[in-house]
Parts: structure tokens; C-alpha cells; sequence
């Protein structure tokens, strides 16, 4: 499920999305397409350079403001073609990355995190909670 955003395109691109994060807007109702061919392995170098790079020790219920292993990740429900429709977004806390290749697993816990917009204080008091991603 891994998703082509305008401008990242590539393996290479994928792996500094996934150690940086995406630098575009993505909103809510968006439709996105989806990346062809296997990115286990820009994944799993991405993000682990994203869990290496915390170096105070945080854990899923104690971390640091900041932490590179908190992350957003887009909610979606696949549209049954090469795209998906974005539908909410979910905060995260990198636990460690495994395997490689088909057998690559991302373990994460979802975390109790507030985000708010640049101009739209909506979401100052929104947590994420009880999220299931579906793929």
C-alpha cells in the first residue's frame, strides 16, 4: 500500500519521504495513487533511519516532542484501480522494521496524538484512537 505523491517519484524518493516525510499538502477526500512495484526495501531504510535518528530513548507511551519515530500516516480506502481516496490520518510511533523483501514487516503502535492545521485550529482538541487500517 504504498502511495505515489506528486513530485516523489521513485524508490529513492520513497526512502527520503519515509526517513523525512512528504513535504506536500495532503488533505482529507484527496485521491492519491498508488506506487508500482515493491518498495520493502526503501521502506525499511527509511524508516529505520527515522528510528535510529531518536536518540532520548522514547517509547510509544513516553516520547520526546519531535521524535523522529512519531509519524502521520494517511487512513485510505482503495478505489479498486491504481488510486486511493484519502479518509483520515493516523498518528504512529515506529517500534522497528524486519525482514526483507515480501517478508518485510513495520511494527508500530497507534499513539494518542494531537495535531492541529497551519491556519485551521479545528483539530486542536482531535485524538486518534481505536484507528484500523484495512488494506
Amino acid at each position: 500500500g504504498v502511495l505515489e505523491y506528486p513530485g516523489a517519484n521513485g524508490a529513492t524518493d520513497y526512502r527520503d519521504c519515509a526517513y523525512n516525510g512528504y513535504n506536500g499538502k495532503v488533505n482529507i477526500d484527496d485521491i492519491e495513487s498508488k506506487a508500482t512495484g515493491n518498495m520493502s526495501g526503501p521502506t525499511a531504510q527509511g524508516l529505520q533511519e527515522r528510528i535510529d535518528a531518536c536518540t532520548n530513548g522514547c517509547t510509544w507511551d513516553h516520547y520526546e516532542p519531535g521524535c523522529p519515530r512519531v509519524v502521520i500516516v494517511p487512513i485510505y480506502r482503495d478505489l479498486g484501480t491504481s488510486q486511493v481516496r484519502i479518509v483520515g490520518f493516523a498518528g504512529v510511533f515506529l517500534e522497528r522494521v524486519v525482514g526483507q523483501g515480501q517478508e518485510s514487516e513495520v511494527y508500530a503502535r497507534y499513539i494518542n496524538y494531537t495535531f492541529s492545521g497551519e491556519t485551521d485550529d479545528s483539530l486542536t482538541n482531535s485524538y486518534l484512537n481505536s484507528v484500523q487500517l484495512v488494506q
